[in-house]
């Protein structure tokens, strides 16, 4: 009886665990409200580190060589939230025009709610204004350390 209870909580556990990036895609691709993408990536391998900033604090991190399979890593508190989509029109983000990616890249990507999209790419060699170094910074401090 003991096991097979075990045994219950272990396929239950594994199902749940490979459902969360299916249903963490899902709610991305309906959220309703502006996310803002951003990562790095390129090089030899051409792995990419794509994360997801959602107006409602949700960070996601996309697993790199895998479609689709975003998963929760982090919640923003409200203040941080506020300042950092505040900052993205502050700081000029919003009409920056750079698309110089190389061997080696970083970016930031905004996505209003209509799912219109405005990129920025620049190798990761390139000096970059410092206002957008301070704003993709505020972004991968929102990253837990490992």
């Amino acid at each position: 009886m003991k096991r097979s209870i075990r045994l219950s909580f272990l396929s239950l556990f594994v199902s749940m665990s490979l459902l969360t990036p299916i249903l963490a895609q899902e709610k991305m691709d309906k959220y309703p409200g502006n996310i803002i993408y951003f990562g790095y990536g390129g090089g030899f391998t051409g792995l990419v580190y794509k994360y997801a900033l959602l107006e409602n604090g949700d960070v996601y991190k996309k697993q790199p060589f895998e479609k689709d399979s975003f998963e929760l890593i982090n919640k923003v508190l409200a203040d941080q939230l506020i300042s950092i989509f505040n900052n993205y029109e502050f700081l000029g983000i919003d009409s920056m025009q750079l698309n110089d990616p190389g061997n080696t890249y970083t970016y930031v990507t905004f996505c209003n709610a209509k799912k219109q999209e405005k990129k920025i790419v620049w190798n990761r060699t390139l000096q970059i204004p410092g206002n957008l170094k301070t704003f993709y910074n505020q972004l991968i401090d929102l990253i837990p350390k490992q």
